[in-house]
This record gives C-alpha cells, sequence and structure tokens, in this order.
C-alpha cells in the first residue's frame, strides 16, 4: 500500500481487493478508528447484524446430525471486519477460506490451521455464532515458507485437500481470512491475509 511499492506488488494488492470487495478510499471512519482484525470479538461481530443485514438459510441435516440438536438459526454469511465470512454455496468462495485456531482463542502471531467455513449458526436464541469448518489436510514435505513467520508473513504450505470431519469453533478462534494459491493438484500455498496487511502498514 506505499506508493513506492513495486509495480508487481500493487498489481496483486488489485486483484485481492477485488476478491475481498476492499475500498481503499476514505470513508466516514478514519482508518486510525477502524478496528483491526486483533479486535474483533464475537460482540462486534454479533452488533454488526445490525449494520448487515444477516441471510437466515434453512438447516441441513449435516450441521443438525454434527450438533445432535437442530441449530436455532443458521446463516449464509456474516460481517467480518473487511467484507462478510461466508458458506462455499454463497457464491464468494474465498469468503469462506479462513486461519484459525483449533484449540483455543486466536492471539496475532499465534500459529494457526487453515480452512473452509461450510456452516454458520447459533445453538440457541441470540447465542454466540459458531462456525463449523473443514480443517486442510497437512503435509508430509518440509515448508519453503515457514522461514518467514519470523518476519510477520504467515504462510503455509497445505494439501488440497481437507480432513472429513467438520470441527465446531468459535468466532473468537477466527484469525482472519485466507487467501489459497494451487501450486498443483496436491500442494496448496495459503497465507493469512490480516498478516499481509500488518506487514506492509507504514511505521
Amino acid at each position: 500500500m506505499r506508493p513506492n511499492a513495486p509495480p508487481f506488488l500493487r498489481y496483486c494488492q488489485k486483484l485481492i481487493d477485488k476478491a475481498y470487495n476492499y475500498d481503499h478510499r476514505p470513508s466516514d471512519h478514519s482508518a486510525s478508528n477502524a478496528p483491526d482484525q486483533s479486535s474483533v470479538t464475537p460482540d462486534l461481530i454479533a452488533s454488526n447484524f445490525t449494520l448487515t443485514p444477516k441471510m437466515t438459510i434453512a438447516s441441513v441435516p449435516e450441521l443438525t446430525n454434527l450438533l445432535g440438536t437442530e441449530p436455532f438459526e443458521s446463516f449464509s454469511r456474516i460481517p467480518a471486519s473487511k467484507g462478510d465470512y461466508t458458506i462455499p454455496i454463497e457464491g464468494a468462495l474465498g469468503n469462506s477460506y479462513i486461519c484459525f485456531h483449533p484449540e483455543g482463542d486466536y492471539h496475532p502471531g499465534q500459529q494457526w490451521s487453515a480452512g473452509q467455513i461450510q456452516h454458520i449458526f447459533r445453538q440457541k436464541n441470540n447465542g454466540p455464532i459458531q462456525l463449523a469448518v473443514l480443517q486442510s489436510q497437512s503435509v508430509h514435505v518440509e515448508d519453503p515458507f515457514s522461514d518467514f513467520w519470523g518476519n510477520g508473513f504467515e504462510v503455509k504450505l497445505v494439501s488440497s485437500k481437507f480432513v472429513d470431519i467438520l470441527k465446531v469453533i468459535e468466532m473468537k478462534q477466527v484469525a482472519a481470512h485466507t487467501a489459497r494459491w494451487a501450486i498443483s493438484n496436491e500442494l496448496v500455498v495459503v497465507v493469512n491475509l490480516y498478516s499481509v496487511r500488518r506487514t506492509v502498514e507504514p511505521r
């Protein structure tokens, strides 16, 4: 985002902005007042429902079987810090790809797992929003991108396949959207988009 950025990076920025419908023009809220990903809480997501219409969908047997009961509400999309988190049938497939901490709350800089949202739901009226995700399978090869983490650029090599079992997570476990680049039929490079934004911000 710096004016002296190389032309190739500016080209990549346009592609990512187009994919996530991001507008760099000033809005009514200054960038300094906009919440960053680390301050996005379940309460903030829930309060955004008053600003972005929630799209309630019929529940599906797969989710009911997973929970052991019918969910109170199921959604096709919910607001995120930039854009929306969606399920795959919503059309914007990239919005369903996320990175998350599988075992507890996510904190910036922690290791994360890549995955894809399959269902967005509440189990009871006004209950917390939860996600059912498929986690990317790990690969048994040396990750050539692991050295980038030390410089704040969080990128991983994962399998193009997902595990077969859905995992239910809370919103506080979600790190951010991810960008995915398939380098072969079996391997995908996954980037934490929030870490990219953090890395390129002027200091």
